[in-house]
């Protein structure tokens, strides 16, 4: 599987053929099962996604065939399915060992990032293999990706004339993007261009379903805590999140406040961001999630993208204990995981823009004066450590929103050195109407 390829391909490994590629990323999984050394009967299986290549759709796991033909695994062989297909014929347990990917539902006008962009070495997928055998865990309506599918490029890069003459240097097929959702469909074919001078690909590691035939048996005790302890820290959010219900529901009724079930969806989300339960979005600063630097040079160079800085947004994560990089979501690019119609079709952005920023402060005053005692939570601790800024064009009539040409002043990371002569898109769908979460600056 060495050297470049653009296609997928799958081996069968013993753990003695794949330990290298896992203690690489998860040296303390690859100690404990050093352990209990399983024999070759516990098959591992490797495979390689080039960049944009599906590997669940709603919820189906997508495996190459001996061509290297991306088939669902209903169609693969009776060894394969019953090996693999223990998870519901969704995602086996399984990890990333390069690069990353990306789970995530997609709808007409938005996907939902849920997990945001899943790195090397953390493994998945062991919900229903670590519970009772009813399970209220579902195989859902969830896709994946090798690398970022929620992913697009601030400035506009929908002029046809522009994009038929990169597509036809590069040999694309993909038509002219028109909203931030399809720009993927380009990126995707770009990566695999001419221009590219090696494959960018995620490689799998694919647990076999004789792994978790013994989890109670003494040997494989420690096996099984740790997958135990891994799905338990990961859901900590979402085991709690009925008392984030509570919360805003007793605020609500307390300060007698009535919001739109849009509004308050979106602030919710937004506190979970700062919460680092869930992803935003942040500009790429390296090719982990894409081939960034291959997009990029292909939009300045073939499609001539003149003035602006030809920046790309990507999931990300916030970690406000850690003061990460700032994050950003915007208004005309949801995300939400709930999401509601808006009350009222008058309602414009910077006027929900505004009506988000007036129930976030009330809910954060609520939250730092009223005595819910979750003082040691991170719904508490956001007080302290997050703040919330609102970005959008023309607001002078609207106190506390800010001017999104602020936004590259602030944060470095939109406009590094290589960019310096162009321009920041300050017009761009994104950030107007977007809200940055950052860690807040101690005095």
């Amino acid at each position: 599987m060495d050297g470049k390829t653009d296609e997928c391909f799958m081996e069968e490994l013993s753990w003695n053929q794949a330990r290298q590629d896992i203690s690489k990323v998860k040296p303390e999984l690859a100690a404990i099962i050093d352990e209990i050394s399983p024999d070759k009967s516990y098959a591992l299986y490797k495979v390689r996604y080039p960049y944009g290549s599906t590997i669940l759709k709603q919820g189906m796991l997508h495996l190459p065939d001996h061509t290297g033909k991306l088939l669902p695994i209903i169609e693969q062989t009776t060894k394969i399915q019953s090996r693999l297909g223990y998870n519901l014929n969704s995602n086996p347990v399984c990890m990333a060992l390069n690069n990353t990917i990306e789970l995530f539902l997609t709808l007409n006008d938005r996907t939902i990032p849920f997990y945001g962009l899943v790195p090397a070495g953390k493994i998945f997928g062991t919900w229903r293999m670590l519970i009772p055998p009813v399970s209220h865990h579902p195989i859902f309506l969830w896709d994946m990706t090798a690398g970022a599918r929620s992913i697009f490029m601030l400035p506009k890069i929908q002029k046809q004339v522009l994009h038929d003459k990169m597509r036809k240097k590069l040999h694309l097929s993909a038509e002219t993007p028109k909203t931030l959702l399809e720009h993927w469909e380009v990126f995707k074919q770009i990566a695999v261009c001419p221009l590219a001078k090696k494959s960018w690909y995620t490689d799998m590691i694919f647990f076999s379903k004789k792994w978790f035939e013994n989890l109670e048996d003494k040997a494989w005790e420690s096996f099984n805590y740790y997958l135990l302890k891994q799905a338990w820290l990961r859901s900590d959010f979402w085991r709690s999140e009925f008392i984030w219900d509570l919360i805003f529901s007793l605020i609500q009724f307390k300060k007698n406040i009535k919001p739109s079930a849009h509004i308050a969806n979106t602030v919710k989300y937004l506190l979970a961001i700062a919460a680092n339960a869930v992803p935003a979005f942040a500009p790429a600063i390296d090719n982990t999630a894409a081939p960034i630097d291959l997009i990029q040079e292909a939009y300045i160079d073939y499609y001539k993208l003149q003035d602006y800085a030809p920046i790309i947004m990507q999931p990300v994560m916030f970690d406000m204990y850690k003061n990460s990089r700032p994050v950003y979501y915007s208004l005309r690019f949801p995300s939400a995981v709930e999401f509601a119609k808006k009350s009222s079709e008058q309602s414009t952005v910077i006027t929900d823009l505004y009506n988000v920023k007036s129930l976030m402060n009330k809910y954060l005053h609520e939250i730092k004066h009223s005595k819910f005692n979750i003082e040691t939570t991170p719904l508490f601790d956001l007080i302290q450590h997050a703040d919330f800024n609102y970005f959008h064009t023309g607001t002078e009539e609207y106190m506390d929103l800010r001017e999104s040409s602020n936004i590259p002043r602030e944060d470095n990371t939109f406009m590094p050195a290589k960019f310096k002569d162009r321009q920041f898109p300050a017009a761009s769908t994104f950030v107007r109407g977007c809200v940055r979460i950052s860690a807040k600056n101690k005095k």
